[in-house]
């Protein structure tokens, strides 16, 4: 089980998906799909993928950076978004090429965590929480073609 800001974890999602979208265009397929459950970890991911044309190996190791963008009008501030709520819920997010060309994106979240610790504390970063308290994955998540 997983508990976490239900608010957060959207926002991270969307971002995700928004960067996908974008980035194979009309045509192109997105994927999300539950990742292995690494109990020795305690974690739980979530994996979007894409079939565009992935990320520049030279970009890689700047993409979670606030303001570093490759987009015409991008913020840079979306990735950057997603790594601050990962981070947050004692996880991670880690990206990387597909086999067979696009891009991979896994959010990893801490499971059975404590649920006060996921409840948005006066001050910290991240969108606000519009859930009302936290939230319980206790189904799978499918895949999902755009």
């Amino acid at each position: 089980m997983l508990i976490a800001d239900a608010g957060q974890i959207e926002r991270a999602l969307i971002n995700l998906l928004l960067n996908a979208l974008d980035a194979v265009g009309a045509g192109g397929r997105v994927w999300v799909r539950r990742g292995e459950r690494r109990r020795d970890e305690g974690m739980l991911e979530i994996i979007v993928e894409d079939n565009g044309p992935g990320i520049d190996p030279e970009c890689l190791h700047k993409i979670f950076n606030p303001f570093f963008t490759t987009k015409d009008g991008g913020t840079g501030l979306g990735l950057a978004i997603v790594h601050g709520i990962a981070e947050s819920h004692g996880g991670c997010v880690r990206a990387g090429g597909r086999p067979g060309g696009g891009a991979s994106f896994v959010l990893a979240l801490r499971s059975n965590a404590d649920a006060k610790s996921m409840t948005r504390r006066s001050g910290s970063r991240g969108p606000p929480d519009r859930s009302g308290g936290p939230l319980r994955f206790e189904h799978s998540i499918q895949d999902v073609n755009l």
